[in-house]
Order: C-alpha cells, then structure tokens, then sequence
C-alpha cells in the first residue's frame, strides 16, 4: 500500500507543479507603515511553536494570482530568510469561475469570510477537483524538503477565513484577510508527514 501510494504521488508531481506555478508573476508585499507589521503569522509545527511578522526580523512575504485556463489561484507566500523554523509558506485559495471577474472584485469573491475545504488529488480523484472553495498549502523546510497538503484526504483538517479587509498600498489594491486553518503535509518521496497545527494569520492577498 505504502508503495503504491508512493507511486501515485511521484506520478501526479508533475502535474501539481506546472499546475501551481505556470503564469505566476510574484509581488513582494510593501514594507509595515511607523514600524507595525500587516502580515503576522504564528503557528505551531510538529510541536514547535513559531511566530513571525513580514518585514521583521529577515521574514518577508509575497502574494500572487496565478492563471491557468479554466483555474485562477490566489497565492500567498511567507518566507524566512534565516530559516529558523521553515524556508517557507505558500497558501493557494483557488476559484473556479469562468469567465473570471475582474481581479479585485473576483479576490473579494474568492476570499471571502467562510470554512473552505481543502483540495484533495489522490484516490478517489474529484470529479471536480477545482471546485471553489478550495484551499492547498505547501511548507518548504530549512533543507528545502517540500512537504504539501493536496496528497491527503485533511479529514481532520481545517481551513476558516474569519475577516477581511480592501488594502490599497504603494497604488495596489490587496485583501487583508484573517485566517485560522490546520492541516498535515506530506512530503511526496519519503511519505514522511508534518502537522501545522493551531495557525493564525493576518495575510494580504492580491497586489492588483
């Protein structure tokens, strides 16, 4: 069971890649204003606790829209520099719509205060498994080891948007969005998993 499941990862890698990262254009968010951060996140990782602020400390972050024909992904990205806890963290929140909206009115859709589920791409296969609601998260340990949520069911997961607030910084329009979610990863080779447990965050996602 153990390697068939092995087998299944390694064959849908490809996909999920080009999936996630083809059209991506990334944009750093803008520094905090009289030294107060925007985009906090505390978490706690395999039992280690963390908290970080971008902006602060060597940890930036980055927000992005990704399409890719009939599937438009709203991406954030948290990074530590100096790699004390994590290389880093990507949060995709994916919508379906087509014809898609304009880009801010479509984020306010996508992003919107709720309980999302997240995507699932192993056995049994959606049949749509882009529906809205859907939520992936990634994690980059300090080696550079990726460990994603998409390769398992998260039945015991969850993913809740509390708030939102429009953002205009530096002539860009961005959603400032308070979020709790907990979800174990899989790392795809070693079928070794982690647990981000207890995760709060104020995110900015947009930078139209």
């Amino acid at each position: 069971m153990r390697l068939k499941l092995r087998n299944q990862l390694v064959g849908l890698l490809a996909f999920v890649g080009s999936l996630l990262y083809w059209g991506c254009e990334e944009n750093s968010l803008p520094e905090p204003r009289d030294g107060a951060p925007i985009v906090v996140l505390s978490a706690e990782l395999d039992g280690m606790s963390f908290s970080h602020s971008a902006g602060l400390d060597s940890v930036v972050a980055e927000t992005e829209v990704v399409d890719n024909q009939d599937l438009r992904l709203w991406k954030f990205s948290m990074i530590d520099q100096r790699q004390r806890h994590f290389g880093r963290i990507d949060l995709y929140i994916r919508n379906h719509q087509v014809p898609f909206e304009d880009p801010f009115p479509d984020l306010q859709q996508t992003v919107e205060m709720d309980s999302f589920n997240y995507a699932f791409l192993l056995p049994p296969i959606d049949a749509d498994p882009f529906q809205t609601k859907r939520v992936e998260v990634v994690l980059t340990t300090i080696g550079g080891v990726v460990y994603e949520s998409i390769l398992l069911p998260q039945q015991q997961s969850f993913f809740n948007i509390e708030s939102t607030q429009s953002l205009v910084r530096e002539g860009r329009q961005y959603l400032l969005t308070g979020l709790q979610f907990d979800c174990q990863l899989v790392n795809a080779d070693s079928l070794d998993t982690l647990r981000l447990r207890s995760l709060q965050a104020n995110l900015l996602f947009g930078g139209i």
